[in-house]
């Protein structure tokens, strides 16, 4: 983690940000609307009594997720042998279940697979290579080489009519 300002008590920022799901929560459907977050951040900054920019204290917010996001996915991985003396790890415990999907991939498909993969990362299962294509190999821009079987087979009826 950076050094950290001395004017910003980050323990309070995690209790101002708290307040506000629609800057920490994505899944709120206001999380990405600057017009709504802005005045929250304005509020925010208030708070600080007004002598930190709020530029400073989303750069602050960012670091610190970041920092969280590392340390979930620690947990996730070494489950039994997890410590971390990092102070803000259990008040930031309201983003927990947003970071967990975010590291498991919630949106992408099965969990119960994502979260073994999770467990065991020494058992990587690669894609399976594309089937070898069947049709003839084509000379740029899509053109057959020479014969029309790329073409699919027509009834005899269509084939007298043309």
């Amino acid at each position: 983690m950076p050094k950290e300002d001395p004017f910003v008590n980050r323990a309070q920022l995690l209790k101002a940000i708290k307040k506000y799901p629609e800057i920490w929560d994505s899944n709120n459907k206001l999380h990405m609307c600057r017009s709504v977050t802005a005045p929250m951040w304005n509020e925010i900054a208030e708070q600080f009594g007004g002598h930190v920019p709020t530029v400073k204290l989303q750069s602050i917010w960012s670091q610190m997720k970041y920092h969280y996001h590392n340390l979930v996915h620690r947990q996730i991985l070494h489950k039994e042998r997890f410590t971390t003396k990092w102070e803000h790890f259990e008040p930031m415990s309201f983003m927990y279940n947003i970071t967990v999907a975010k590291i498991v991939g919630a949106a992408g498909g099965n969990d119960a697979n994502q979260q073994q993969h999770l467990q065991s990362p020494t058992t990587v299962s690669l894609p399976t290579p594309p089937p070898t294509p069947t049709t003839p190999q084509t000379q740029g821009r899509g053109r057959p080489s020479g014969s029309f079987t790329w073409l699919p087979a027509q009834p005899q009826q269509q084939q007298q009519q043309q």
